[in-house]
């Protein structure tokens, strides 16, 4: 391979919106990208409640059973809020067309959470923790689908070596035909680093003495503020309420719920504990099952769709209004 196209593959993914085409479903490289980012998430949240001294499989599914179905609802709510007017015209249609919103599966995924410490007897701002634990490394992850996929794209710049998008499956040549070509801030690999960055923060603070909550708290009020900057990348349709986005709307509420849990958490006093022999590798290996069922539920979620890319109804109604993460 010439010295000039061996990186092509890497700096082009972009580029490759369709894995493959099987009869008339479509399948996204969006889907295995996000059974990564699932699969090693949730089994972060098993191995994080067993080295906090829980029990990990019944975490794997937990999350398998009820985490994950609230999240992705959450997700789906959220982008609704979107796109009221189509939900009003044709409900069936805006309900059973892909687009997701990271914040309503923050709410979601934390909600259920909640219903599970209540329902095993554990310390909510404990599973809390969990949840919080295991955002950074799904969201690093899950980004890089979102790059493949060409949702919550960048700003046109000059600035700075920008993305070009020229396959027309991607979601941003199919809401905006004028950007082809056009170098975009590379929005969300910029998420993905600084989720990494926020990884990074989270794994050196692991056996810190500190309360439970402190890693919800943290996450709730890090995560918006990260947001907020972003959002200076993106040119994508995230809906407006006045001068604020959803998104940042979302990000307030957020916020003001990571303080809450903060003054909770130092109200609460209880100190976390660990047990540095539990190993990450051995809690994936031993919960594999859920963890993978986790897993195939995301790529068909996330990956596959009906006669093209962006419906799982197989029209071609307009897209104007599909939203991602």
């Amino acid at each position: 391979m010439s010295g000039a196209k061996w990186h092509s593959p890497i700096t082009q993914i972009h580029n490759h919106t369709v894995l493959f085409r099987a009869g008339g479903f479509v399948v996204a490289t969006y889907g295995p990208m996000m059974a990564i980012a699932l699969f090693f998430g949730f089994a972060q949240g098993a191995w994080f409640l067993e080295y906090s001294g829980g029990d990990g499989g019944w975490m794997a599914r937990f999350s398998l059973l009820a985490v994950f179905p609230a999240v992705v609802i959450g997700c789906r709510l959220a982008s609704l809020m979107l796109d009221l007017d189509e939900l009003r015209k044709n409900p069936l249609r805006a309900i059973l067309k892909p687009g997701f919103m990271l914040q309503g599966g923050i709410i979601g995924g934390a909600s259920a959470m909640l219903v599970g410490a209540s329902m095993k007897g554990i310390d909510p701002l404990l599973l809390l923790d969990t949840a919080a634990f295991t955002m950074p490394l799904s969201e690093a992850l899950g980004r890089l689908g979102c790059h493949i996929y060409g949702c919550c794209w960048g700003r046109p710049t000059h600035s700075v070596p920008g993305l070009r998008y020229r396959d027309r499956d991607s979601k941003v040549l199919r809401c905006r035909p004028e950007l082809h070509n056009v170098p975009l801030h590379a929005a969300p690999l910029y998420t993905s680093l600084v989720s990494l960055g926020l990884l990074a923060a989270f794994t050196m603070m692991l056996e810190m003495p500190r309360n439970l909550g402190v890693y919800a708290a943290t996450y709730l009020c890090v995560h918006p503020i990260l947001r907020f900057g972003l959002e200076h990348f993106r040119d994508d349709d995230r809906g407006r309420l006045g001068s604020l986005t959803h998104s940042k709307m979302y990000a307030i509420l957020l916020f003001i719920a990571g303080c809450t849990v903060f003054y909770i958490s130092r109200s609460h006093g209880v100190v976390a504990q660990f047990d540095p022999s539990v190993s990450f590798w051995s809690t994936a290996r031993e919960q594999f099952w859920p963890l993978f069922g986790i897993a195939l539920s995301g790529f068909f979620v996330f990956g596959v769709h009906r006669g093209k890319v962006g419906t799982w109804l197989g029209n071609h109604d307009s897209e104007d209004a599909e939203e991602g993460t």
